[in-house]
């Protein structure tokens, strides 16, 4: 019952404010921190849909449907995942841009996708608010391939777009050193560097459409005091 009610008021609470849906694109060497990115956004209060893209976060014996993603989506009825926080949705290949997904994700406060850590075929929903989570590990091919994520992201600089580097510190600061010289300075004044999971975690918590604008910054000033 009380996830119920918890589907319901993301619902109501999104179409009064007539606020924009908040998709979170995940691009995580493994599935580890997805789970952990739930439980922040729940403890914020915040209702949310974590979509299996790649296959790689339900196992098949869970996931087995009569309805293929596609037919769930016209359907209009998804079969989830009950999360602990949150739900799961087993959809390998949905696309975000998809007319039949916005419609259902006005249920939720969040949509959560799970993408290849490369951004092999990023697709966004359009007239979205956008948020992105980048990992990156002190390995050459780790950082290049963020970097290289990174120029792909900045062809879709849009107001309000948020980008998150997490994982080794000194990787992460090298990263946004890189990005800040050779890509566009708006792209890059939207790069946040938070080495901490839970750190990026509960600042995205805030960085929600329609939150104090305030809050966002304060996480932001008070979590960047520790880059030299």
């Amino acid at each position: 019952m009380q996830v119920e009610w918890s589907d319901q008021a993301a619902g109501l609470r999104r179409r009064s404010a007539r606020m924009p849906i908040a998709c979170t694109y995940c691009f995580f060497d493994t599935a580890k921190w997805t789970g952990r990115l739930a439980a922040s956004l729940h403890h914020a209060g915040r209702t949310s849909l974590l979509i299996d893209r790649q296959g790689r976060l339900f196992g098949t014996a869970q996931t087995r449907s009569l309805f293929s993603w596609k037919q769930q989506l016209e359907r209009g009825e998804l079969h989830t995942l009950p999360l602990n926080p949150g739900e799961g949705w087993h959809a390998p290949g949905v696309r975000a841009d998809d007319p039949a997904l916005r419609d259902v994700a006005r249920a939720y406060d969040h949509l959560l996708f799970d993408e290849e850590p490369g951004g092999a075929a990023l697709i966004l929903m359009p007239g979205a608010y956008h948020a992105f989570l980048v990992e990156v590990q002190a390995t050459r091919s780790s950082m290049l391939r963020a970097y290289t994520l990174l120029k792909t992201l900045s062809h879709h600089v849009e107001a309000g777009m948020n980008v998150n580097l997490l994982g080794d510190q000194t990787a992460c600061a090298q990263v946004l050193g890189a990005a800040s010289h050779f890509l566009p300075l708006p792209f890059a004044q939207a790069i946040d560097c938070m080495a901490h999971a839970d750190t990026a975690f509960s600042a995205l918590a805030v960085r929600m459409p329609g939150e104090e604008t305030s809050q966002a910054t304060r996480f932001k000033t008070e979590n960047m005091k520790a880059w030299p």
